[in-house]
């Protein structure tokens, strides 16, 4: 989807993104990367189908539907407006609207205990508030996972040395915000510590002709024999990057 501004979305093309999102589904929710990594943070973390959990900026709701279907009844959503789909409406406990990029998330301080962003942060326009605000609406020790595009990738680099610039931020798109490893450690890593990050590769790349073919019996390969290696082949050729941070217990003990 094309840029749109915060009062755009809301007000003079407000139909056009609401046409645009209510029919959308994510890399990340496509190939069922975003629900089987979040159910195994509940599953390292103990919790269970009670646990309140947050979707930042679920579209169609799609991955509450996901979610729902593992068993967790508990979920969440807040969006700039609702773009929810008839038959995902009734699987959120409580849906609100709110510009996280300048207001407020609408629930008080410390009542989630997961927080998911499966590649919203980059399209806000100030995606440090709604941290700041991800942090406060967690519990003491709750967890906050967000995707960005991986920028270590193959394809990003080469991207990059021959226009100066990547290709996940063409002017055609949403994306903002560009989450280098600097950035998260200043911004995001001052209100949480980084448990994982992970790496989704999508299928067609390892199934697309004979390069391909090669690139799956590698990887396949990898897993079996190396750890270091397989995650090595999984930053160059991955998406999107995926971290998993638990809410940081600061000694001042503000939210």
């Amino acid at each position: 989807m094309r840029y749109f501004s915060p009062e755009e979305i809301k007000k003079t093309n407000r139909a056009e993104v609401k046409n645009s999102l209510r029919h959308h589904i994510g890399k990340n929710l496509q190939d069922q990367f975003a629900v089987n990594l979040t159910k195994r943070c509940l599953a390292d973390f103990g919790w269970d189908r009670d646990n309140a959990i947050l979707d930042l900026g679920p579209a169609s709701g799609v991955f509450a539907r996901q979610i729902h279907n593992f068993d967790h009844l508990r979920i969440f959503g807040v969006d700039i407006d609702n773009y929810l789909a008839d038959e995902n409406r009734s699987l959120f406990t409580e849906f609100k609207t709110a510009d996280l990029s300048f207001e407020p998330i609408p629930w008080p301080d410390n009542f989630f205990n997961l927080v998911t962003a499966w590649c919203v942060l980059p399209h806000l326009e100030n995606p440090f508030q709604a941290i700041r605000e991800i942090r406060r609406v967690l519990k003491p020790g709750g967890i906050f996972i967000f995707t960005a595009p991986n920028l270590s990738s193959r394809a990003s680099a080469d991207y990059f040395t021959k226009h100066c610039d990547f290709g996940s931020y063409h002017k055609d798109n949403n994306h903002l915000v560009v989450f280098t490893r600097s950035l998260i450690e200043k911004t995001i890593l001052e209100h949480f510590d980084l448990l994982a990050a992970e790496y989704p590769i999508r299928g067609k790349i390892l199934n697309r002709g004979a390069k391909g073919l090669l690139r799956k019996t590698i990887y396949n390969l990898a897993k079996k024999i190396s750890p270091g290696l397989r995650l090595l082949l999984e930053k160059r050729w991955a998406y999107n990057a995926a971290y998993v941070l638990k809410k940081k217990d600061l000694s001042d003990n503000t939210n």
